[in-house]
This record gives structure tokens, C-alpha cells and sequence, in this order.
């Protein structure tokens, strides 16, 4: 590729770039490859974390979704703030999509009567799942589990349902229909589902990490992610009005921040293009 894009600057938006070309651009979403090694197998641990490396030392700019992936690529790598940018995610392809609610009656689920949680990796150590399992056994509320997370051998509680993958249309309904998210993750480079969740008028909790006060601001409530009583208490005030309703006005006002044209502005201005 090098070869090929010669002296033209190059965009690379998925982590990986030719690894000595100075006049490009690579997007690295976060530092979990060096924070979470063992989220992942040796072999790719040593491959990407010396890619990861190589191309954040040599490229021109690295882009980031948030500014606290920034300052860990600053920290870890040692690139100069000058040469990063941080450019947001966005959740505006949830406010297009017809919300299928129909999911409910399939899992035999009624509105306001449980907490929503979306993963989309499977048992890995900074998504927090030992202890959300743990958790959330102590808490008399039903709860449902989205996406793609083996919890191994595990104990599952019974308060628990897992529904694994399911359409964006029908995610749509389960966030609005919910009485909240929980997002329980000790480590994230930005974190989709929240900012989802508060574009579809759901409240959220998060864990109160400095990456989940970037997104959500105002917009969530915060819980301890190793303090059992501490979530609980959260998850009590999701009753109390007007609290709940303001949080779902915050959120969206929130979520409505981060937009691909914003994104889109600051990379081709950044990068004169």
C-alpha cells in the first residue's frame, strides 16, 4: 500500500496502517491492547500491541474517539498531543431506525419491568461480567443481557435473561422499553451502548470511570463497578421521579452532541483535505 499511495496522504480507519509511512492518518479507538493484555490471545497481544505501536510513532496523526483514549496513547505510546485527534462515535443511526417491540412479547418482557445490559465481547475481563453476575444475584430485579458474552461456567442468576444478538430495530425497542441500561465496564476507549441508550430516551448508569463522565455527562447516573451496594442504591433511585425523567432528557440532549457531520468536520479540517 505504501507503494501504491506514494507521497499522498493516507487515511486508515479500522487500527491498522502501514506501519512506516509518515503522511497518514491511522484511527486507533483505544489502549486496551496495553491495559488488558490478557483479554486476548498471546499471539495477537504481541502482533498488535507492536503494530499499535510502530504506526502511532510514525504516523503524522492518530486519531482517537475520545480524549481519554487520547491521553492513554499519550501516556502509554508517547505521541505529542499536537499530533492526535479526537474524534467522537455517534448513536445517530438509532434515531433513523422504527423501534420493533414486538421482542417483548417474544421474551415475555413488560415495559419498565427490567434493566437492559448490551455487551459486545465475550467474557472479557475489563467488560466487568464476573462481577455484574455477581451483582446483580443481589438485587431482586429482573435483568436482560444483549449481545455476544459467553459467561463460561459462571454461575448465571436466575434474575437473568439472555437474549444474545437481535436487530438494531429490535435493541431499539428493548433500550425504550427498559427502566434503564447498566453499564458496568471497569475500562472502555469510549462506550456505544450508552450513548445509544440516551438517544433512544433510556436512562443510564454507568460505571463512574472518567471515560463514561466524557460521553454521558449529566446524562447518567454513576456507580462504583466493584461496590455491589453501590449499584443497587443507583438502580433504586431509577424509580424516583422527576429524577428519572430528567435523566432522560439529559441523555438525549447529551447523545445529541456527538454527530458524524461534527466528526466528519474535524478530521477533513485537521487534515486539509
Amino acid at each position: 500500500m505504501p507503494l501504491y499511495v506514494r507521497e499522498h496522504f493516507l487515511i486508515n480507519l479500522a487500527n491498522f496502517a502501514p506501519i512506516f509511512k509518515k503522511n497518514q492518518l491511522c484511527v486507533i479507538h483505544d489502549a486496551l491492547i496495553f491495559r488488558y493484555p490478557q483479554s486476548y490471545s498471546k499471539k495477537f497481544q504481541i502482533i498488535t500491541s507492536y503494530f499499535h505501536s510502530q504506526i502511532v510513532r510514525h504516523s503524522k496523526f492518530i486519531a482517537t474517539v475520545s480524549q481519554f483514549s487520547a491521553s492513554e496513547i499519550i501516556n502509554i505510546i508517547g505521541k505529542p498531543q499536537n499530533e492526535i485527534i479526537v474524534i467522537g462515535n455517534s448513536a445517530e443511526h438509532m434515531s433513523s431506525l422504527v423501534a420493533e417491540s414486538r421482542i417483548l412479547a417474544q421474551f415475555n418482557l413488560k415495559p419498565q419491568q427490567y434493566i437492559l445490559s448490551v455487551f459486545s465481547q465475550r467474557n472479557s475481563q475489563y467488560k466487568n461480567v464476573g462481577w455484574y453476575l455477581r451483582a446483580i444475584a443481589e438485587i431482586d430485579y429482573q435483568f436482560v443481557c444483549v449481545g455476544n458474552v459467553d459467561f463460561d461456567d459462571a454461575e448465571v442468576p436466575d434474575n437473568l435473561l439472555q437474549i444474545g444478538y437481535v436487530s438494531d430495530s429490535q435493541l431499539k425497542g428493548l433500550y425504550q422499553n427498559s427502566l434503564g441500561l447498566l453499564f458496568p465496564s471497569l475500562y472502555e476507549g469510549f462506550g456505544i451502548p450508552p450513548l445509544e441508550a440516551m438517544t433512544c430516551g433510556c436512562p443510564v448508569i454507568v460505571s463512574d470511570i472518567p471515560v463514561m463522565h466524557e460521553v454521558c455527562g449529566d446524562g447518567a447516573l454513576y456507580f462504583n463497578p466493584t461496590d455491589v451496594n453501590s449499584l443497587h442504591t443507583i438502580v433504586d433511585r431509577l424509580f424516583i421521579e422527576p429524577l428519572r425523567s430528567s435523566l432522560i432528557t439529559h441523555g438525549y440532549d447529551r447523545a445529541m452532541l456527538f454527530n458524524w457531520q461534527s466528526s466528519a468536520d474535524i478530521l477533513l479540517n485537521k487534515c486539509s483535505i
